[in-house]
Order: structure tokens, then C-alpha cells, then sequence
């Protein structure tokens, strides 16, 4: 699903609608603990990508219209992701 995936989420033409349940509340929010925390999970991320068994598939969680995924597809998904929603902080 590496390819599938780069494709659909960096396609800037489409538009998505994201589930209700990963909609951020309103805030307020402090800028610096939200950098802090998601630098903190960037490194929990590097780690698990650096140590665990890359081809496991992950059960725990399936990712609309995907279905499950593996080690692998979801580091690929967190990367295109995170491109689609990248604006340089100040």
C-alpha cells in the first residue's frame, strides 16, 4: 500500500474529509508544548522504525479504505501525511 497511498495524499487535487474522531479541539493551545510533544513522537517514530520488524502488520487499527497495515505502510502514511498538512512553523 506504500505506492497507493504516496499517491492519493500527495495528490494536492484531491480534498479530504477527515473522521470526526482526529479533529483537534479548538484550544487553546500552547505552541511550544504542541512542537515539543510532536517532536517527542517524531522520535518514538524514528526509534520504531530503526529497531522493530518493519513487515508486522499492525491489527490494532485499520486505516479507512486500506484495511490494515504494516509496520512499513504506516511509517510511509505518517511521512505523505505529514507532507500534505506541512506549513513551515515560525
Amino acid at each position: 500500500m506504500v505506492e497507493p497511498l504516496r499517491k492519493q495524499f500527495l495528490n494536492f487535487d484531491i480534498k479530504m474529509q477527515s473522521p470526526d474522531f482526529i479533529i483537534p479541539s479548538d484550544g487553546p493551545h500552547n505552541k511550544e508544548e504542541v512542537i515539543n510533544k510532536l517532536q517527542g513522537i517524531w522520535e518514538d517514530i524514528a526509534e520504531a522504525a530503526a529497531t522493530l520488524d518493519l513487515t508486522k502488520t499492525c491489527m490494532d487499527f485499520e486505516l479507512p479504505g486500506a484495511g490494515h497495515l504494516t509496520r512499513l505502510e504506516w511509517l510511509n502514511f505518517m511521512v505523505v501525511h505529514t507532507k500534505r498538512h506541512y506549513t513551515p512553523i515560525e
